[in-house]
């Protein structure tokens, strides 16, 4: 007699029991379910955007940019026409900004293969940058209402318990029957409806710590509720170990390298590979170790810079803490004294760039990379405010601009800087100098 389990989560979970849990969940979500901007249209585009925006981001969080985003480009050929530097502007505070780079590709290539129609096809829409398993699963199932399983924190958490899987819910096998399991219980029909309620239960009742069980409508067919292991499932993940670290951003005003009327200062675009690749910045070093030592290394990354020794770091401006991953960063930013000799070729000057210094690889605080793959900009404190920058990048220039005095600022200053210079008729008006070759 063959008694081969079909199915990977069999052994778990019962057919016979399939129809009841469903039953319970959507009886429970037509009471409960959460009325989300994203759940009110079925158009594949709006739900993408969403889905991408919700990675890695809370729902009150997304639920102040979904509208705006959409309203700035409402269709897949809109987002594909912008310039990526404003989807960065239009992204910036949700953080994760390689998420809306592969946005603005995946749009392109819509476009291109499919006339900016989202393809209803698995096939097809798995092969397009920035989807995974999930978020094709999810965009199939919430837009086209395609008998897609999905799998993500909230009904990862919430299979797990109903299964008592136990152990590192990534490996393979323990992978193999949640998701086997996801695709088990879903209904014929209505299975978008179904994910969101799964969704939902687990978001709002079977929480990662202590969950609701007795408001939770499967708590009968749960297996971790009647071991009593639903605070155990899933196993605690090992907590990272926090990095403390401090890095040093520079003010560097444009006098430093040449005279003029108006002051702007330095602004540079870092590469992809680098962190928060794709936006603008200050320039920002770590630094090592503390007291005299660390100003000198700090003095040598400045001059390396700026391609000259006639420059140093200046008195701290503001400081500010934040989080990156495991690290805890103290960012400071300070000035800079002393001036780039007139006739040394320095990288940043339009004039006489030095071609040697351009290929000086510099070890940023997010990555090193050499200068001829940076863009940068002389910008006023008010044109600045309309490129986009890092999140901590924006918090910088706030401070600057409410508190730090400045010389004062002639009308000119609200035009573009270096207004002579024509723009490209296929770049960002963001781009200037370095950007132009």
């Amino acid at each position: 007699m063959n008694t081969a389990i079909d199915s990977p989560s069999q052994a778990f979970f019962s057919d016979e029991e399939v129809p009841l849990l469903r039953r319970r969940i959507l009886g429970w979500f037509s009471r409960n379910g959460r009325d989300l901007p994203w759940r009110r249209t079925r158009d594949p585009y709006a739900v993408w955007v969403s889905e991408i925006m919700l990675q890695q981001t809370t729902t009150e969080t997304v639920s102040g940019y979904f509208a705006p985003f959409l309203r700035r480009f409402p269709t897949i050929r809109a987002l594909a026409e912008a310039d990526l530097a404003e989807v960065l502007r239009c992204w910036e505070g949700l953080g994760y900004y390689r998420r809306a780079r592969l946005l603005h590709r995946a749009a392109g290539e819509i476009v291109e293969k499919y006339g900016g129609v989202f393809p209803a096809d698995r096939r097809q829409v798995e092969k397009l940058p920035g989807f995974g398993r999930y978020t094709t699963g999810a965009v199939l199932s919430f837009a086209f209402d395609r008998r897609e399983p999905i799998l993500e924190a909230n009904t990862t958490r919430l299979h797990a318990r109903l299964l008592a899987v136990e152990g590192d819910l990534a490996r393979k096998e323990n992978s193999a029957v949640l998701w086997d399991f996801a695709k088990r219980i879903l209904p014929v029909r209505a299975s978008g409806r179904f994910n969101q309620a799964l969704i939902d239960l687990g978001r709002l009742i079977c929480r990662p710590k202590t969950p609701l069980c007795g408001e939770c409508p499967c708590a009968a067919l749960c297996r971790a509720a009647r071991c009593g292991w639903q605070n155990e499932i899933p196993s605690p993940k090992k907590r990272p170990v926090i990095e403390n670290r401090t890095e040093v951003a520079f003010l560097i005003p444009r006098s430093v390298l040449t005279s003029g009327k108006r002051e702007t200062f330095l602004f540079i675009r870092y590469p992809e590979h680098c962190r928060w690749g794709g936006l603008w910045d200050f320039p920002r070093f770590l630094r090592e170790g503390e007291g005299a030592a660390a100003n000198e290394r700090l003095t040598e990354l400045l001059q390396l810079f700026l391609g000259s020794d006639g420059v140093r770091p200046a008195d701290e401006i503001t400081r500010m803490l934040h989080s990156v991953t495991r690290y805890r960063i103290t960012l400071l930013l300070r000035g800079t004294a002393g001036r780039v000799p007139k006739g040394v070729p320095s990288f940043f000057r339009t004039a006489g760039p030095s071609a040697a210094h351009a290929k000086v690889v510099i070890p940023f605080a997010g990555g090193a990379a050499p200068l001829d793959a940076l863009e940068y900009r002389w910008l006023s404190l008010h044109q600045a405010e309309k490129i986009p920058l890092s999140s901590t990048g924006r918090e910088l220039l706030r401070r600057l601009a409410a508190s730090y005095a400045f010389p004062s600022l002639p009308a000119a200053a609200t035009k573009p800087a270096d207004s002579t210079r024509k723009s490209h008729p296929k770049r960002s008006s963001f781009h200037d100098e370095r950007s132009l070759r």
